[in-house]
């Protein structure tokens, strides 16, 4: 109820919250009233009228955005180990709120795409995708490089596979991602043999249930000339095919028949095992 009337509140007191939030007047993150910016996004900026008035009546939402953005170096430059646990959540949570309210407008999706969060996310997997073996010696490409192996566990940047996780939700979030070039980073990431911890992250992250690029990921998985990262996606399949819609078990089927073909006989057991639970729906039959 409480959000449901607040959802209803006129301009003058939106303004008023926002401001309350100390996101325009305070340019250092932590210093912004997170409670107060929580209350705003599940409360009056779920109203599209009044994130309409926030978003272009204000500079809230650009703002807010701008913390997340590698190119600030505030968000993914935090460390894992300096920044308490529930200080990770509450910056994940109010993000990806943010961009699931959003990515149900076409002005929503316009603000995020403006925002540039999406292409520098894209820039960040571009780096990592065309790193060379040798780059040890510019340091300058390696502190750029948030996804490599040394850094990825470390900092706040892992989380962006969260939101991403938000994005490929919705039919709008994936022609943000498309349009961003982020699937198409995420493919070529897919190809790397030896990265089974950017492989476990993506495989996770990404959300399967509408048909198009997520799934093209996840079949790009599947063909990895490794065989650990083959079994990590023919498992995160398994679990797929026992929780997601039919329509993915359905497209899971191809893949499954395709994987009967590969040379280690543990994946062929585990394909043989997931069709036979599979068939136990008459509709996969």
């Amino acid at each position: 109820v409480k959000v449901f009337v607040e959802k209803l509140i006129d301009l003058e007191q939106l303004k008023q919250r926002i401001l309350e939030t100390m996101v325009s007047q305070i340019k250092d993150p932590l210093k912004w009233k997170w409670d107060l910016i929580s209350d705003l996004l599940e409360g009056p900026l779920g109203n599209p009228m009044l994130m309409q008035f926030a978003m272009t009546k204000t500079d809230w939402v650009k703002k807010f955005f701008a913390f997340y953005k590698p190119s600030s170096k505030l968000f993914s430059r935090m460390l894992v180990a300096d920044t308490p646990s529930q200080a990770h959540a509450k910056y994940l949570r109010m993000a990806c709120l943010l961009l699931e309210t959003l990515v149900e407008s076409e002005a929503g999706c316009d603000e995020i795409f403006e925002s540039h969060l999406l292409q520098e996310f894209a820039e960040l997997l571009r780096l990592e995708a065309e790193a060379l073996e040798d780059d040890g010696d510019d340091p300058h490409l390696k502190e750029e490089r948030l996804r490599a192996p040394e850094h990825m566990p470390h900092l706040l940047a892992m989380y962006y596979f969260e939101m991403m996780h938000v994005l490929s939700g919705f039919q709008s979030g994936i022609d943000l991602l498309r349009r961003c070039e982020v699937f198409k980073w995420l493919l070529e990431l897919a190809a790397l043999p030896d990265r089974a911890d950017l492989a476990q992250r993506i495989l996770v992250s990404l959300d399967y249930r509408l048909p198009g690029h997520a799934r093209s990921v996840l079949a790009r998985f599947l063909k990895s000339p490794r065989q650990h990262i083959r079994m990590l996606s023919m498992t995160r399949l398994q679990n797929l095919c026992r929780t997601e819609a039919q329509d993915f078990t359905i497209w899971a089927i191809d893949e499954l028949v395709r994987a009967l073909a590969d040379k280690d006989a543990a994946i062929v057991q585990l394909a043989l095992s997931i069709l036979d639970e599979v068939c136990d729906d008459p509709v996969c039959l």
